[in-house]
């Protein structure tokens, strides 16, 4: 198998053989041995459980914590997106500086009495 042509393999036609070809890719060892350019590194891995631990650590209850953790790690890959997208880090620069405030802001507190409470929406039926 590992001598065979590449159009053996389920999934590579004559197109894709031909664009292989120009890589110098003619056998299934050539494939094997065809290494990228550039990657992304998925071996460090974010773990929203310690980031979470450091904020309760900060003074944070656990499901705050866990809940700016996890809105962190996805605002942090939002802007790594948006600043591919348009070419410029300035999106992940702002949330990067604006991020340790965030994360440790007071939690909401309860509403003061006699604020003014929401008003609620009531089901109309018609007969």
């Amino acid at each position: 198998m590992r001598s065979s042509r590449l159009t053996e393999l389920a999934g590579v036609g004559p197109a894709l053989a031909a664009k292989l070809e120009r890589l110098n890719v003619h056998r299934v060892d050539d494939l094997l041995f065809l290494l990228p350019l550039r990657y992304e590194d998925r071996t460090r891995l974010v773990r929203i459980g310690a980031l979470a631990a450091v904020l309760v650590d900060g003074g944070l209850d656990g499901d705050t914590a866990r809940r700016r953790a996890e809105r962190a790690v996805i605002m942090l890959q939002g802007s790594l997106v948006l600043s591919r997208g348009m070419g410029t880090t300035r999106p992940f620069g702002e949330l990067l500086q604006s991020l340790p405030d965030d994360l440790l802001a007071a939690p909401a507190t309860a509403r003061p009495r006699g604020s003014p409470k929401r008003a609620r929406r009531r089901r109309v039926t018609i007969d």
